[in-house]
């Protein structure tokens, strides 16, 4: 039967509008589940999706009303007091944690201090009530704040996740309240002296946490019947089994957690140049010393701040002793001036060829300004070497790639070649570093005699696996020696510093590119040998010191040690080596009359707590037995507890002894989101097993292939509001467009009926 072209335009348009109604209500069910939106509640929290694509409105993070939300809460606002006395500093971190709904929560922050910190107090501040913490071991310190949890009394615990990073569990925080949690430690100060620019004095305190590669597989994935430790982002690994304690929520929009700082600095000496290296300060000068302010009163926690000082006659104090007397013992901090050029001991400057070996970081995490940085170290870096030398360049992401099949001279057509290869060179991939260390240190670890082994390391320290690096150092380091350069506003300062110790050379950071020239200068200057060599020291009798050997010192860098005498014991400490083949020695009486300064005993604890885990780690290559471990535990578990002190085993707990929150009241639990560092990218470290790769030349240079799969970490994404607002249209015009064409059809068909 033929259709009249009336009716088969009526099908034809039938048939058009519920393919645009349908198009329509597809769209709205594409966008709408994107969002994860609901209206706000009146507290003013905006539930989410709760992934880290949508995490970024940043604050503490609570679980939704419906399975897979967050509400997106407020921040942590915190307030930084340190007293500088000449080389040692006492620094308070006051955190302040807003409540903003109408529930009680429990909030979960994951934050870095100074890696030299010695950590030994934690206040708990409640309206009107303050409690003060105890130092307990780890594991007490866990069932206790749980059982504080359960009976409703608002408490806070501070444990160690790495000598740079700390988590603060505050529970039971009231509806519309704020607690207040102060965290005091000791720090000390940096010394390095120049022949260019002089003694430098400085502190750096870091306030944003990169992300870390976590390499190996997710024990989620191996054990079915794992949970999570920790709250981060990462899954634990069987590389990294702590990596979701130490991969805190990161928030792209940057400017959360805000922070100041009020800084009394007493140099001991009338002080001439004095900065800040990446933030504008007010200073106002006292009688004896400087106060000191951020300009903005407030910063985002986005990037390390270093403050830096300088004698106004460019002389420097030869020697300092710290003292303190606690449980029965004297604590010392010696710190003591090598020789500096142009002294009448000084001989002639040894000038032997040098092999240098240059690790180069090009992985996600070195994205756009420390790439820039990295890129133009090593170009300051090839300047510095001279044709007798040899040179070779190893970059490296989730493989390594040397630059030429072995060492060439440093002649100006091979500096070109590594020049013209720097150039064409793009970060990208994981950051899987044992792969060109192993290279770097490969052979038999013997240095040809009359030459110098060197290898500088450049990168950020974006790791999470950083004992098995160290243990990998010290095992094939050899006569070598190992140079770290921090690049970016907010480097892993403790596998920098530690890798570095490890490796017997030095720790240069560069925060922004105007540093470059100088402080890579100032390391090439240390390279070109050895200022003190074979240190022994000799000390009174009881004495116990750390580090127990003392290192190599290089160009400006100064002897320092800490050590434990009996109470009252008066003697000498009697330094010996060689200066440039010549031998030097250096004596200093310590008695009575020595100067008290609180806090050093807590920094010989720490130097301590470090040492037992060195020895740790080389004990762990040929022993895995739990004993061993437990052993170590127990050593670094009685320091920390007769020291009152923060470590990988003990925890900090205050609580407060009123039960607060009602039984029946719920308790809602959430993360506090960081920044990411400034000038970084959302780059996102590969989270996969990182399998020897084989060497790969780069002719041309291209970012390689990342075999792995990659744990995306929180990036900007469309709004959630402006989603929500499209799909809420595209439904209703699909519904009317829908309903029309539905009701015209029926009409019609009640029309032809009749």
């Amino acid at each position: 039967m033929a259709h009249s072209p009336c009716r088969t335009n009526h099908h034809t348009n039938h048939r058009a509008g519920y393919r645009i109604g349908s198009l329509c209500l597809s769209l709205c069910l594409i966008v709408l589940p994107g969002t994860g939106y609901s209206q706000p509640a009146k507290t003013g929290l905006r539930e989410v999706q709760a992934t880290m694509e949508n995490m970024g409105e940043g604050g503490l993070f609570f679980p939704g009303s419906s399975p897979g939300t967050v509400l997106a809460g407020q921040q942590v606002a915190a307030t930084v007091d340190i007293d500088i006395s000449g080389m040692v500093a006492r620094a308070t971190v006051t955190q302040h944690f807003a409540n903003p709904r109408d529930e009680w929560v429990e909030a979960l922050y994951v934050f870095p201090l100074p890696e030299t910190s010695a950590v030994d107090r934690l206040q708990l501040t409640v309206g009107e009530r303050v409690i003060k913490a105890e130092i307990a071991e780890r594991k007490q310190a866990e069932l206790k704040f749980e059982e504080a949890k359960a009976a409703g009394k608002t408490a806070s615990m501070l444990s160690q996740e790495r000598p740079n990073i700390f988590t603060n569990a505050v529970t039971n925080i009231g509806p519309h309240e704020t607690v207040s949690v102060q965290i005091g430690f000791e720090l000390p100060v940096d010394y390095h002296y120049d022949a260019e620019t002089g003694p430098r004095f400085s502190i750096r305190f870091p306030m944003a946490i990169m992300p870390r590669y976590m390499p190996g597989n997710p024990v989620a994935a191996l054990q079915a019947s794992y949970t999570d430790q920790g709250e981060g982002w990462s899954f634990d690994t069987d590389q990294v089994p702590d990596a979701s304690r130490i991969s805190p929520p990161v928030d792209p929009e940057r400017g959360l957690n805000p922070i100041g700082f009020n800084i009394d600095l007493q140099a001991g000496f009338p002080v001439g140049d004095l900065k800040s290296s990446y933030h504008t300060i007010n200073t106002q000068a006292g009688e004896t010393g400087f106060d000191i302010t951020l300009a903005d009163g407030v910063v985002p926690a986005d990037r390390d701040f270093e403050l830096t000082w300088m004698p106004a006659n460019g002389i420097a104090p030869q020697a300092g002793i710290f003292s303190e007397t606690v449980d029965g013992h004297d604590h010392h901090l010696v710190v003591i001036s090598p020789p500096v050029p142009g002294d009448d001991d000084a001989a002639t400057e040894i000038d032997m060829p040098r092999d240098v070996v240059f690790i180069l970081d090009k992985s996600g995490s070195m994205s756009g300004t420390s790439m820039r940085q990295a890129k133009a170290a090593m170009e300051r870096a090839l300047q510095g070497l001279s044709p007798k030398d040899s040179f070779q360049i190893i970059a490296f992401d989730d493989s390594y790639y040397p630059l030429f099949h072995e060492a060439r001279p440093a002649i100006q057509a091979n500096i070109d070649d590594a020049l013209d290869w720097l150039g064409r060179m793009e970060a990208g991939g994981g950051t899987e570093m044992a792969g060109a260390l192993t290279h770097a240190l490969s052979g038999d670890g013997e240095v040809a005699s009359g030459r110098l082994g060197q290898v500088i390391f450049i990168t950020d320290g974006a790791v999470g696996n950083e004992d098995a690096l160290f243990r990998m150092i010290e095992s094939n380091l050899g006569d070598r020696r190992l140079f770290t350069v921090g690049i970016g506003s907010a480097p892993n300062g403790y596998f920098m510093r530690e890798a570095a110790t490890a490796g017997r050379g030095t720790y240069t950071f560069i925060g922004a590119l105007d540093q470059v020239g100088e402080r890579m200068a100032t390391l090439f200057r240390q390279l070109e040998s050895p200022e003190l060599t074979n240190l022994t020291a000799s000390l009174p009798a009881g004495a116990e010191m750390y580090p127990p050997l003392l290192p190599d010192l290089y160009q400006g860098e100064p002897v320092s040690f800490v050590l434990r005498l009996p109470e009252g014991t008066d003697g000498d400490i009697t330094l010996t080596g060689s200066h440039m083949q010549t031998p030097w020695t250096k004596s200093l009486h310590i008695g009575a009359d020595t100067a008290e300064r609180p806090g050093v005993a807590a920094l010989w604890a720490r130097r301590k707590i470090a040492e037992i885990e060195r020895v740790g780690r080389r004990q762990f290559r040929s022993s895995s037995n739990e004993s061993d471990i437990d052993s170590i535990a127990k050593s670094v578990t009685r320091v920390a507890l007769t020291y009152s002190l923060l470590s990988k085993y003990t925890s900090l707990l205050a609580v407060d002894d009123v039960a607060r929150r009602p039984q029946e009241a719920t308790l809602t639990s959430g993360s506090v989101a960081g920044n990411m560092p400034a000038g970084a990218t959302m780059a996102s470290p590969s989270m996969a097993s990182a399998a020897a790769q084989p060497i790969r030349a780069l002719t041309p240079l291209a970012a390689p292939h990342n075999p792995f799969s990659a744990q995306n970490l929180p990036r900007t994404a469309t709004p959630a509001d402006l989603l929500a607002m499209i799909g809420s249209i595209l439904m209703v015009l699909g519904l009317m467009i829908l309903w029309l064409k539905r009701r015209g059809e029926y009409l019609r068909e009640q029309g032809t009926g009749a």
